[in-house]
């Protein structure tokens, strides 16, 4: 699964990061688990999330693609904000669907959950523009009240047990059927070059 990941990840030289990721990553767990006491079978699921950082393009420096893959992370990092800005609110409506993003991470983000999130941040001085903005995005975060996580029963042949089942096969059919043949490369930028050990694209030949 992760070969599979690393096969598909794209990234970006710009001049402020050699290997700048372009897009969002998202991998998610759909567990199920039986209490063998009381033979009671419970689901959840689990999203693990490496967000791409918001780009300031007069410091990246890019163009073209560039720039529309760095104006597509900023907009769904702003609605990430602005659904966690409703949510510290607790505003009756929650723009959700602003975004491919929230929309995913709905049930991850309010109801029956729990969120923890981790905020990086860059120690040079010329980026400390960016790192303020981290900060401040993870204290708007911190406001957050969740409420207390809920246990899901599965109740045997639901609808939604079905449901589960069928989109489980449909996804290790996709994976079984694109993982045929697929080496195990690094991922390479979309200048082309692939990306040094030191996380620095190589320079250009003259």
């Amino acid at each position: 699964l992760v070969k599979h990941g690393y096969i598909n990840r794209t990234t970006r030289g710009t001049d402020s990061n050699g290997v700048s990721s372009r897009s969002h990553s998202v991998l998610t767990l759909h567990l199920t688990g039986t209490n063998v006491k009381t033979k009671k079978t419970y689901r959840g699921k689990l999203h693990f999330v490496d967000l791409a950082g918001s780009e300031r393009v007069n410091k990246s420096g890019v163009t073209g693609e560039g720039m529309k893959e760095a104006q597509a992370i900023n907009k769904s990092l702003a609605a990430l904000g602005d659904v966690i800005e409703a949510l510290s609110k607790r505003e009756k409506f929650v723009p959700f669907r602003n975004s491919s993003l929230t929309k995913l991470l709905q049930e991850s983000l309010g109801g029956n959950s729990k969120t923890v999130m981790i905020i990086n941040v860059s120690p040079p001085t010329h980026a400390i523009s960016e790192t303020v903005a981290s900060l401040r995005f993870a204290t708007r975060a911190h406001k957050v009240e969740m409420g207390k996580a809920q246990q899901i029963e599965v109740v045997k042949d639901a609808p939604e047990t079905k449901a589960i089942k069928d989109k489980r096969a449909e996804i290790e059919a996709k994976f079984k059927k694109g993982a045929k043949g697929a080496d195990m490369k690094p991922p390479t930028s979309a200048r082309g070059r692939a990306p040094s050990p030191g996380g620095r694209a190589p320079p250009k030949k003259k």
